[in-house]
């Protein structure tokens, strides 16, 4: 069901995917949350219908809080993975104006990805729309081939390898 939330064009999905959230953790739940469940909760989050300042806030409440806590009960529910990281950091961008906020908490989720080794081209892709190219490349460095606004090609080999110890390879 928080799946389908998270692909349906319903106005408020991110605030029943959530809820379901919620009703899982409770004691006694039969329904035990994963990884997919936070993931489909961050793209329902990411694509969420807003029309003000406050409800794109209260989405963002709602990401955070469901990136923190599959993160701090890991292993529980699963490990986030490069879906649950690119999702938070596509939500970032859609539900936040470009601000020095909007920034630091793409980077913050960027290095936290960082830590548990779960760099991917899309999370390195989904960093690109949610921070300015300045900043963009003084994360990544000479990973960077191009960076235009129409074109974007980097060089995952450049990236320290502890940042991919996880996360899918090309191929």
């Amino acid at each position: 069901v928080i799946n389908a939330y998270g692909w349906s064009n319903a106005v408020g999905k991110e605030e029943s995917a959530f809820q379901l959230l919620q009703e899982m953790l409770q004691p006694g739940s039969k329904a035990k949350p994963d990884i997919i469940t936070a993931n489909s909760i961050l793209h329902s989050c990411a694509f969420a219908v807003t029309d003000s300042q406050a409800q794109r806030g209260k989405v963002m409440e709602y990401a955070i809080q469901t990136l923190e806590i599959f993160t701090r009960d890991a292993p529980s529910y699963g490990w986030p993975d490069h879906i649950t990281f690119s999702n938070m950091l596509l939500t970032i961008t859609k539900q936040m104006p470009l601000n020095e906020k909007r920034i630091s908490l793409a980077e913050a989720t960027f290095w936290q990805c960082c830590e548990v080794g779960h760099v991917s081209s899309l999370v390195v892709q989904r960093l690109r729309l949610a921070i300015p190219a300045e900043r963009l490349g003084y994360i990544l460095g000479s990973a960077i081939v191009k960076n235009t606004e129409s074109s974007f090609i980097f060089n995952m080999k450049e990236l320290p390898t502890e940042w991919q110890v996880h996360a899918p390879r090309p191929g």
